[in-house]
Parts: structure tokens; sequence; C-alpha cells
């Protein structure tokens, strides 16, 4: 054979090589494929560590010691309520035929109740109606209060004078009056007619229903003004910080403030009894009774009444639960830092973290005064002074 018979055929050696080919780049290819997956993991992986370092760091934001006047507050829970409660009673005798809806509000001119198919309807007055007003009347307080009444209606066909005089021109108003309700025009007003109120009402709750019988005196709701108040009950001890006219804070469910003014103050002495099966003396304080063994305990409240103007406290029901807080005390003058400025020391105590003119902080003790409105508290201690720039944790 030839020479050329012993070597493999072109085609052949070809095939070789091509079977070859992909092996030899295909390993080291995946080898490098996996060192660049490696190295990005842990790149990865240390950004985030980064991120996450930066992230849980505490953040802290810093404040000037101020020298300022301060007020400090003390919370007392109260209720939300209306004022001048009082009981709507019958002033005839008959069936209930109408009655208000619980929270309506009756102004003057409004219709209480009405008894028989009768209205009873509200003018304004302090006096109350308690006699028929007619022609021949002596004069008084209740004949002018009807007049402004009706006058302030519109019920004045005779440019009527008002005045404590009952004239012709008072009847000629009040048939016209009693016209637009369906009534006789017989120039009376009776007590079954009108009631005299100082103020609108509102409705509390009902004590009769309609077709119920009533009689003169009968009560048929109880009633209060529309103005909100706070009432707050304190201990005698407590009682120095509410006078009239002092400025409260009136805290709401909703987390909102309004402002209150203190309009009354009333001192309460409340009783309370307990009892023992065994007699003996008491040792304690209370009178105490040697056969039964019940002592009674007397006890001094002071109740508050606070004013409420703003119409942000209008929507919240009647008995709302607030707190009403009260200025207790003052300083004038004082160092003061924020209170998150604070830090408990390990041995006691408390200090700030000041920051000196190379952004260097060191710890100063500090005995904390007044914590008062606002977040403030005043400090007092060596090397602290006003215009000193102190850590104050942002999270705090």
């Amino acid at each position: 054979m030839s020479e050329q018979g012993l070597l493999p055929p072109a085609s052949a050696a070809g095939d070789v090589d091509s079977r070859r080919s992909p092996w030899r780049w295909l390993i080291p290819l995946l080898i490098v494929v996996l060192i660049l997956a490696a190295v990005g993991w842990w790149v990865a992986r240390q950004r985030a560590s980064s991120t996450d370092s930066a992230t849980s760091a505490p953040t802290t934001v810093t404040a000037l010691v101020t020298r300022t006047d301060l007020t400090e507050t003390t919370s007392y829970d109260g209720v939300l309520t209306f004022a001048d409660a009082r009981t709507i009673a019958s002033k005839s005798a008959g069936t209930v035929t109408a009655l208000p809806a619980s929270a309506a509000t009756v102004k003057q001119g409004g219709v209480l109740y009405e008894i028989d198919a009768t209205p009873t309807v509200l003018m304004y007055g302090t006096v109350p109606m308690y006699r028929t007003l007619q022609t021949g009347v002596t004069d008084g307080a209740d004949v002018k209060q009807l007049e402004q009444g009706l006058k302030s209606l519109g019920y004045d066909p005779d440019g009527m004078t008002v005045n404590a005089a009952f004239g012709s021109a008072t009847v000629s108003a009040i048939n016209a009056w009693k016209a637009s309700l369906g009534l006789t025009e017989d120039g009376t007003v009776t007590p079954a007619e009108v009631q005299f109120l100082p103020e609108a009402i509102r409705v509390q709750s009902l004590s009769a229903v309609v077709g119920d019988s009533a009689n003169v005196g009968s009560s048929l709701y109880s009633a209060s003004g529309t103005q909100r108040i706070a009432a707050v009950s304190l201990a005698a001890s407590d009682s120095t910080v509410a006078k009239v006219g002092v400025k409260v804070k009136v805290n709401l469910p909703s987390g909102e403030s309004v402002p209150g003014t203190v309009s009354q103050v009333n001192t309460v002495a409340s009783t309370s009894s307990s009892s023992s099966g065994g007699g003996g003396s008491g040792g304690g304080g209370g009178a105490v009774n040697q056969q039964g063994g019940s002592s009674t305990v007397t006890s001094t409240k002071v109740a508050v009444t606070v004013s409420v103007e703003d119409p942000k406290a209008t929507d919240d029901p009647d008995q709302t639960p607030v707190t009403v807080a009260f200025r207790s005390d003052g300083a004038k003058g004082v160092l003061a830092v924020p209170a998150t400025a604070l830090i408990a020391l390990a041995g006691g105590g408390f200090a700030v973290e000041v920051v000196d003119d190379s952004g260097a902080t060191h710890l100063v003790a500090v005995e904390p005064g007044l914590f008062a409105v606002g977040g403030l508290v005043e400090v007092k201690g060596d090397g602290i002074e006003e215009g000193a720039t102190v850590v104050v944790p942002s999270g705090a």
C-alpha cells in the first residue's frame, strides 16, 4: 500500500477535530462563568450588608439649650356633655299626640310637644309662664318676653311696642301667631300653649311616648342646652388648678385638642357607707356603728364645668370620654431642652449629650425640673448653658 493509504481520510480527520473542539472550549468557559457568579454574589452581599448597617444605625438630630418660660399641665378625666340639663314636663292633662325625636334641637317658635293635638311652643325667657296672658293682666316681665318672642318670629302686624304692658297690638300679634298654628284666635296665651326657657334645647332621652296619658307636671323627656361642656370631678386637693375663667385644653378621642374655659366650680360633698359582719369601734376614718359594724365616710369633690366653643367638639355624642388639661405650674426664664434629650444614667440621675466645637460629644449631668407643654423640660447643672447644642435621638 502507498503511504497515503496509511493516513486517515481527510474527512475522518476533520470529524475527530470537530468532536474535540466543543469540549476543549466549554469546560474553561464554565469555570469562568462560575468564578464571575461567585464574585457577583460576594459584591451583592457586601452591598446589602452595608445598606443594612446604614439602615439600622441610629440617626440623631440636635437641639439648642434655650432660655424660656415653661408651663406645666395636669390632665384629668372627664366627659363631653351638654349644659343646662332640665326636664320638660306637660303643662296640661290629656293624651300625648306628638313629641320631638331624641337628639333633636328645638328653637324659639318650635313645638316642644303636643297634648290632645294642641302644641306647646318654646319662646325664650327666664321668667316661667306662670299665668294666662290676656287683656287686663298686670304689667310684667312675662308680657315683655311674649312680645319679644312674637316680634322675633315675625308676628307683629300692628307695630307692637315691646314692653311690659299688654295692649291691643299684643292681641293682634298673638292672633297672627295662633292663626299660623291653626289655633283659635282669642288674643290669649296660656301656660299650655307657651313655655319660656332661656335658650334652645336639645332633646336627650324620652320618658313618654305618643299615646301616653299625661297630667300636669308629667315628665315627657329630659333636655339640655345646646352648649357643649366638659364635666370634670376633682379631688379637693387638686381643685386649686380650677378657677372660673381659666383656659384649658380638652383632648378629644380623635386625638385633636380644643380650647375650653372653666365656667363653673362647685364643691360637692358625697357620702359612702360600708358594713361588715362584726361590731366594734372603728380604727380609721368615718363614724362606726358599734352594733352593725357599718361605717360612713364623707368625701369632698369639686365639680368643674368647662365651656367648649370649638365646632370640632359638636359632633361627638353625649358622655364622650375626654381628658382636660389644666395649667398647674410654671417657671420663667429657665434653661430647657427637649425631654427626649435626657439620658438616664446607670448609677442614677440624668445627663444630656453635649456637642462641642469640634463635633465631639460628651455627657453633662443635669437635674430635670419642670416637664412642660410642648415636650420641653427644665434642666439645671454645671456645664449646661444657653446656646449649647445637645443630641436628640431622632427615634426617641
